[in-house]
């Protein structure tokens, strides 16, 4: 699989927005292309519906258009294409672990409804502790996700604690004196 990651930093240098891309890309372990969009040349839509809609591809002839074609083809392939406007180190991460989820414990990955199974075995981890189970540890998830159920263990009055280095981070809820 391949990751090609657009950034818009600013001209003639790498900033910030640059690295950032760069670096989560590398971090997956997957094929990845960078593309800084100051360093291409490409026009913005002309809305020349009656030229593009026929064929449905852009006419515009500029560097992206080997791209179009790459965003479509993963469309009609029931990839996931996705567009984040703040590029922020943690909305990139969280990306990233939405398109290559951590596979669990129980050796499955779930792509849909991540967020829902995660507090669920959060609440279900709640539930063994207070049957008496001294503590259980989580399958690794984003830090988001570990805040929420590091919040579910505390309106429970239980304790918890991350562990493990990324992307393998988890929580584990255990009582106090355990």
């Amino acid at each position: 699989m391949k990751i090609i990651g657009f950034s818009a930093g600013v001209v003639g240098r790498d900033s910030n927005v640059d690295r950032i891309v760069k670096e989560i890309m590398d971090e997956t372990g997957y094929d990845a292309e960078s593309v800084k969009l100051t360093d291409v040349d490409y026009s913005t839509c002309k809305g020349c519906v009656w030229l593009c809609a026929r064929p449905q591809v852009c006419m515009l002839e500029d560097d992206l258009l080997p791209y179009y074609q790459k965003v479509k083809e993963a469309e009609s392939a029931n990839l996931p294409v996705y567009v984040l406007k703040s590029n922020t180190p943690s909305q990139m991460r969280q990306f990233l672990n939405t398109i290559y989820p951590v596979e669990s414990t129980t050796g499955r990955t779930d792509r849909s409804g991540s967020l829902t199974t995660a507090l669920g075995e959060a609440q279900e981890a709640v539930n063994l502790v207070q049957n008496g189970q001294p503590e259980v540890e989580l399958s690794p998830q984003s830090a988001y996700i570990r805040r929420l159920q590091h919040l579910i263990a505390e309106r429970n009055a239980l304790l918890s604690q991350s562990a493990g280095q990324e992307p393998q981070r988890r929580v584990r809820i255990y009582r106090s004196g355990t």
